[in-house]
């Protein structure tokens, strides 16, 4: 199934959430006894996500979910920094069992099992995958705002996305430095002919007209939105693809292979996201947003991560 959109992912998160009857109390902000006041049902998520996120015969061993919802990553990296608790029950905690009627891929089911699944268990899950950085960002919305709007979400996503599209950068512009110093290249002609492929201009006129000093250690890659970031990477891998499939290459067929794939990658910007990458500049550089979810996400965990669904 294809992949659902960000209006289709905050209105189904919204129309599918539960909320016990603890909500009704003098005082909804407060669980009685610790316990959640929202939930989400498994098959209303596995009817949103698909099958690849969310199977359709879930497991019912404490061992597998908690792997499920514990970072993937061996190492903590920029973009799953060690944050989750790992001295929680995760499965009696946030998972509960029960058995009612539901609809999983318009079949209909009179009498069958399913999962409550906490908020904290969803942004868990979510945040294991960094194509449900949308939903990442609408499970902690509650810790920066409760009454968050789609488009107030959509921006805070855009935000945070660049910080997991940055670092796939980094790694793709390590490989094709390392090219690049294999064959005797200049840095500073190649960064600056890749640049202005991209964006048109050199790095200088880039960050003066955006209002950024051009002497920050910073590189320009830092202050890049996340469609520039994506089309960059992208641009990047291609080109690598090409080069290690190119015998006997030379430099200068290195900056052509490298300017053409990232003048395309300007070009789809421009008229299928309708964005100019000179333009998608922010004054906030990409650390100060990892450290702004860093901190969102340490605010939502000391609220969310010790209740219980049962």
């Amino acid at each position: 199934m294809p992949a659902p959109s960000k209006p289709e992912i905050f209105a189904t998160l919204n129309a599918t959430c539960i909320k016990p009857d603890n909500q009704l109390s003098l005082f909804p902000e407060a669980p009685i006894n610790n316990t959640c006041n929202e939930y989400w049902l498994y098959s209303d998520l596995h009817n949103l996500y698909g099958e690849l996120l969310f199977p359709t015969q879930p497991s019912f061993s404490a061992h597998i979910w908690q792997n499920m919802v514990m970072p993937r990553t061996q190492e903590p990296t920029r973009t799953f920094p060690k944050l989750q608790p790992t001295d929680i029950d995760f499965y009696n905690n946030h998972v509960a069992l029960i058995t009612h009627p539901y609809t999983l891929d318009n079949h209909h089911f009179k009498h069958a099992k399913d999962f409550k699944i906490s908020r904290y268990a969803c942004w868990c899950m979510s945040r294991n995958n960094p194509n449900m950085i949308f939903s990442r960002t609408y499970f902690i919305a509650p810790i920066i705002n409760p009454h968050m709007s789609f488009d107030q979400m959509n921006t805070y996503c855009y935000h945070f996305a660049r910080v997991h599209l940055r670092e796939q950068l980094s790694r793709q512009e390590k490989r094709i430095n390392a090219i690049v110093y294999k064959h005797d290249g200049n840095f500073h002609d190649f960064k600056k002919l890749t640049t202005i492929a991209l964006f048109g201009d050199t790095p200088d006129i880039i960050l003066n007209q955006n209002g950024l000093s051009t002497n920050s250690k910073k590189p320009l890659a830092d202050y890049m939105g996340a469609a520039t970031l994506f089309e960059r990477t992208r641009a990047l891998e291609q080109a690598i693809c090409k080069i290690s499939h190119t015998p006997n290459i030379t430099k200068t067929q290195i900056y052509d292979i490298t300017c053409t794939a990232l003048s395309h990658a300007r070009n789809r910007t421009i008229q299928n996201m309708h964005i100019n990458p000179a333009n998608d500049i922010f004054q906030i550089p990409v650390q100060k947003a990892q450290s702004l979810l860093m901190q969102t996400e340490r605010d939502f965990i000391n609220k969310y991560a010790f209740q219980k669904t049962r």
